[in-house]
């Protein structure tokens, strides 16, 4: 039993306005139920089940464990994963009734973070308080880049009170989430700097992929290349697992940004046996699309609509191009994109914005409507990168 267990017991009990003589009657005495919620004796695993039933607390399966898990390694290494494609609302409603309630808890501030709900994020803020000095270190971690995003903590005194590379790394997400692409660079730098001095090889790795991640994101091939370069190497001399097909789904999107259709899809096929995903047939439907194969493009289309995720609106915009030969000219076409920029906004890593951009600004370029060209590129593409 661990220490969410009984905070879990406690508040569930009193949100049912039962008293404690009622949830203990038939299971255990009043006096050990008083110290199971305080958390000061070790319940028996009998005794727990039978109260987290009483209270209808799920019990959830090791599949949610390794999909929490999962979550968390995503949002730390930056693999371009929505929250949404992750868990639906109705599990992480479920998780909140469960002994992941917590993580349901941080999940949902991070959403209501990127989604730029206030309200929300102040009350998980809230909600989290009594669990925070129970948190693991990937829970723990979460959590201040929570706090910093909300401007509950500054940057400069969570750096005093965490001077490792964890801090620094930390710091570097919160700078990348906000547009501050220069300074998440900077952070991740001396984060390297610190990991190498204490030894530790996972942290050097972590960084040098954020920031061949931030480079991909710039569409600075070299040195996204040579980023991940190090990141490989370091890899190899560890026990560390870590999926390096993410990292050249990463290159093969830039070749496809620097307009090498052939390149990018040589590496997308290389991945595409173990990575079959909504985002994979995105991609090789753009690849098809520059190589003027239509109907290639058109299947991956499909199969990418088929896996019902968080990614259809990126592939609407492509199925709208393919199937409409004057779609620059069409008001629709327009819409579809600012309604896609908006989705990005909303629910999507930073890099989704950034690969849109460019197909509203050719709607722009094509109707000879350079103000709002030069607009766009103000307001969103280089206010949102901030390079100071």
């Amino acid at each position: 039993m661990n220490q969410i267990e009984s905070i879990l017991i406690r508040e569930t009990r009193i949100k049912k306005q039962w008293s404690q003589e009622s949830l203990s009657h038939g299971i255990c005495s009043l006096s050990y139920l008083s110290k199971i919620e305080k958390g000061t004796i070790q319940a028996s695993q009998e005794i727990l089940d039978a109260l987290l039933k009483k209270l209808d607390i799920k019990i959830l399966t090791k599949e949610h464990s390794k999909k929490i898990d999962n979550f968390y390694k995503k949002n730390f290494l930056f693999e371009h994963e929505s929250i949404s494609t992750l868990f639906s609302e109705e599990e992480l409603q479920n998780m909140e009734h469960s002994l992941y309630c917590l993580d349901s808890f941080l999940i949902q501030l991070l959403l209501a973070i990127q989604k730029h709900d206030q309200k929300k994020s102040l009350y998980l803020y809230d909600k989290i308080q009594p669990y925070v000095s129970f948190m693991n270190s990937q829970q723990k971690n979460l959590w201040y880049q929570c706090a910093i995003s909300i401007h509950k903590i500054s940057s400069a005194e969570f750096l005093r009170q965490h001077k490792d590379s964890i801090g620094y790394y930390i710091i570097g997400i919160v700078m990348f989430n906000q547009g501050k692409l220069t300074q998440a660079i900077l952070y991740w730098n001396q984060a390297y700097q610190i990991a190498s001095q204490e030894g530790s090889l996972e942290n050097m790795i972590y960084s040098q992929i954020a920031i061949g991640n931030t480079f991909c994101c710039l569409q600075d091939l070299e040195e996204t290349l040579n980023h991940y370069k190090i990141a490989k190497r370091l890899l190899q001399q560890s026990q560390i697992s870590i999926d390096c097909d993410d990292l050249t789904y990463n290159i093969a999107t830039l070749y496809l940004e620097k307009n090498n259709p052939s390149k990018a899809l040589e590496l997308l096929s290389s991945i595409a046996k173990k990575r079959n995903d909504a985002l994979l047939h995105h991609k090789l439907a753009l690849c098809y699309e520059k190589l003027n194969s239509k109907q290639k493009a058109l299947e991956h289309i499909n199969e990418g609509l088929s896996f019902h995720d968080g990614y259809s609106p990126l592939l609407d915009i492509v199925f709208y191009r393919l199937t409409h030969q004057n779609y620059l000219n069409e008001k629709d076409y327009e819409e579809l994109l600012h309604s896609c920029l908006e989705y990005c906004e909303q629910y999507l890593p930073y890099g989704f914005k950034i690969t849109t951009y460019p197909y509203l600004l050719a709607v722009y370029e094509h109707q000879r409507r350079y103000k709002e060209a030069y607009q766009l590129l103000q307001k969103k593409f280089l206010k949102n990168h901030k390079f100071y």
